[in-house]
């Protein structure tokens, strides 16, 4: 039973894989670092191991000019499935803006991709997501977290 639960608890760590995305190598879209206008895009490859359900992303911006009640809608996607947007404000700063997505299955991703969702409406702002000082990430992995009764019985199988 102890070999049961020390694999059961290994597996659900070891799925989970992080990538630094996006990279000033990655392939940027726009003409300008400052991104306000629907399809401004960056994407780059990464060797994903596996099928994956959920993401979880941390992302910087080099600089954010949103003015106050504006957003910006930043969906995340993965092989061209949009599983999940940021709504980015004038509050959350240079971040870390985070979010953390479930999904359908996706066998091994390779592109991962950010793109502006909607046009920024004229004067309300933008933001740069390019040479932010800190380090932007995404973590890939499947399965959803262990709720508490999953360890419960795990616990008394031990």
């Amino acid at each position: 039973m102890r070999f049961v639960l020390a694999f059961l608890v290994f597996a659900s760590f070891a799925a989970a894989q992080t990538f630094d995305f996006p990279l000033a190598s990655d392939t940027w879209s726009s003409g300008s670092n400052w991104w306000w206008s629907e399809g401004n895009t960056v994407y780059g490859d990464r060797d994903v191991t596996g099928p994956v359900t959920q993401a979880e992303v941390v992302l910087y911006l080099s600089g954010n000019g949103l003015t106050e009640g504006n957003t910006a809608d930043l969906d995340f996607r993965l092989d061209g499935v949009t599983v999940g947007t940021l709504h980015i404000t004038a509050e959350d700063g240079l971040g870390p803006i985070t979010g953390s997505f479930s999904f359908d299955e996706i066998d091994s991703p390779s592109e991962l991709r950010y793109t502006m969702a909607s046009d920024i409406c004229g004067g309300c702002g933008a933001i740069n997501l390019k040479d932010a000082l800190e380090v932007s990430t995404v973590t890939l992995s499947t399965g959803t977290a262990t709720d508490e009764s999953n360890w419960s019985f795990l616990k008394s199988s031990y």
